[in-house]
């Protein structure tokens, strides 16, 4: 298993098979960049899921479906939850991505 991020990774025994481990490299790292378009995503997306959801789920209880409505109702309450993490997790990862060094010195960013 390689990843550009982790490297070629190692054999490791678990549980009796061989298992690739991944293993950092020097000088690679994570950067904050590299969770900003998901993030982003989530946070445009989600809300409109969750509009999505409350509708069906209003439509199914004026259908007299009580049940389909409340699984709807705790599903749109889940996908608030997740964006709101995702709202925090944006915050955090722009803080982070605003406070580190810049990637080339020598381009003014």
């Amino acid at each position: 298993m390689h990843s550009p991020l982790t490297g070629q990774g190692r054999a490791c025994e678990i549980g009796g098979t061989a298992q690739n481990v991944p293993v950092m490299q020097k000088g690679k790292t994570l950067k904050p960049r590299q969770f900003l378009s998901p993030l982003v995503l989530a946070a445009l997306m989600l809300p409109i899921l969750i509009c999505v959801l409350l509708g069906i789920g209003r439509l199914l209880a004026a259908m007299n479906d009580q049940a389909g409505a409340a699984v709807l109702d705790r599903l749109a309450l889940a996908g608030g939850i997740v964006w709101v993490v995702a709202l925090v997790l944006l915050l955090i990862t722009l803080a982070v991505d605003a406070l580190s060094p810049p990637n080339d010195p020598s381009s003014g960013q």
